[in-house]
């Protein structure tokens, strides 16, 4: 990064500037956030971003959530749809890389509530009920309905990292231990597979095998599911970490792996079915720098040797694995050139870091026993305000940690899948608190399951394995 401007920039673009010299979130930042500024606002709003939205998923979240605890009482919905930046007046949304949804979403959300919305509210056709979420549900591939987010009616679950490689909800089979890993600024772990000087858009649903076979990837394998497994909204994640170094990045990917097609069993089979025989497609993945881990204002590096907690949030998700589907982590300490390289030697500003700070030796380091992590907390609701669509079918993912699982059904009556969620407050509930679900509740369409409230509790549950990152 230090070389960026000298090479290509020249002193030309002032923003570069800027990012170099505020690499943290100081009150140059600050003042540049517009969420608390969202008030006083009179009009009815809708929310639209995209699941897949690799350049703003928190934007459209976070306004949403801002704009309904600061504005109680007005028409305020949210929108997310399996699109990237703007899909959903770019084309008609019925792929994005290999994830095919079955139908246009984006024509689909044009037709049934974009249209409605400003028929309503600009001309005063219809009777103007729109819900506080419509969200495409991917992996099961329609579009669902819900007065609050994330759904009612779940349950909360806790995954942990256990001994070879697999990924449990009992923690009694997670062992005591440690997991070690390599990593290298100088061969870092790459973002996609695809071969490009431009911006790789489909990385977001790319297949991950190409990470899982490298040794600086941790990979973590649920057994195979013999039921839908729905996940949706945030996914809080706890990790305690070692490092032989004084920073590092911490990347945790959630992937839905479909099953493999061996053999003859791959004949007379649909050409889709066995291109996707094995496939490890991303779900979503987010990245916390240990310099930040407790504070976004004030980094402290690392202690090397030392165990760290290191909590932090992946955005939100609504994915449904389908049977016979595995749910996969993966952890990393490097995504390239997604996130520039942390050179995992602290220095003051990464911008300035020199290129003998890069410098490392790989060396694998064995730790003590030691609790460590993945994640959880939990939020309980009572009552299901939630709408299903039918008459599309496909295939996707999505998902969650520390999830909630509901049984239910939908409006023609036939079993809903289980459903599970983070269990953690999203975005949404942190901002609008309880009041804007009761307020969302209260609707007269949704007056029959408005009883409950909602009430957030967290509770951290820490996997009995460690997992190490070596760096030398």
């Amino acid at each position: 990064l230090k070389q960026v401007d000298q090479k290509y920039f020249k002193n030309e673009i002032s923003f570069w500037n800027d990012l170099e010299a505020h690499p943290n979130y100081d009150a140059f930042w600050q003042a540049r956030n517009i969420t608390p500024h969202l008030k006083n606002i009179q009009a009815s709003v809708l929310t639209v971003g995209g699941w897949y939205d690799t350049e703003d998923l928190y934007g459209p979240l976070a306004t949403y959530a801002a704009i309904e605890k600061q504005n109680p009482g007005i028409q305020n919905g949210l929108v997310m749809g399996p699109w990237y930046h703007g899909q959903w007046a770019g084309d008609d949304g019925s792929k994005l890389g290999q994830a095919e949804f079955g139908f246009p979403t984006s024509l689909w959300y044009q037709q049934n509530v974009l249209l409605p919305f400003f028929e309503h509210y600009l001309r005063g056709a219809g009777n103007g009920y729109m819900p506080e979420m419509t969200a495409f549900e991917t992996g099961a591939n329609r579009w669902r309905q819900f007065a609050k987010w994330p759904p009612a009616n779940s349950v909360a679950r806790s995954y942990y990292f256990g001994q070879g490689g697999l990924l449990t909800t009992d923690a009694t089979q997670a062992g005591q231990g440690s997991d070690s890993y390599p990593s290298d600024p100088r061969k870092p772990v790459p973002y996609t597979m695809e071969i490009t000087n431009n911006w790789a858009r489909d990385y977001v649903t790319e297949d991950q095998r190409f990470a899982s076979w490298r040794p600086d990837v941790l990979v973590y394998r649920s057994d195979v599911l013999t039921e839908s497994l729905t996940l949706a909204g945030p996914i809080p994640v706890e990790l305690w970490v070692a490092s032989t170094q004084t920073d590092a990045d911490w990347v945790v990917k959630i992937i839905d792996e479909y099953p493999g097609v061996v053999g003859s069993a791959g004949r007379n089979r649909d050409a889709k079915e066995n291109l996707n025989s094995g496939r490890q497609e991303l779900v979503r993945a987010g990245v916390m720098r240990g310099r930040f881990r407790e504070s976004f204002t004030k980094p402290v590096p690392m202690v090397a040797g030392e165990a760290t907690k290191i909590n932090f949030e992946l955005s939100d998700i609504f994915h449904t694995f389908e049977p016979g589907h595995r749910i996969m982590i993966q952890v990393q300490s490097s995504w390239f050139p997604f996130i520039d390289r942390n050179p995992q030697k602290y220095v003051e500003n990464i911008f300035m870091a020199k290129d003998e700070d890069f410098q490392a030796k790989r060396r694998v380091s064995s730790w003590r026993r030691m609790s460590v992590g993945w994640i959880s907390s939990r939020q309980m609701w009572r009552g299901i305000p939630h709408r299903s669509m039918h008459g599309w079918s496909g295939h996707t993912r999505f998902w969650t940690t520390r999830w909630r699982l509901f049984q239910g059904a939908n409006q023609s009556g036939s079993p809903e899948p289980k459903m599970a969620t983070t269990g953690f407050p999203s975005a949404a509930a942190r901002w609008a608190g309880n009041e804007s679900w009761q307020r969302s509740a209260s609707h007269p369409a949704n007056a029959e399951t408005s009883e409950g409230r909602s009430g957030a509790l967290m509770v951290a549950l820490a996997s009995r394995r460690q997992v190490s990152l070596a760096i030398a």
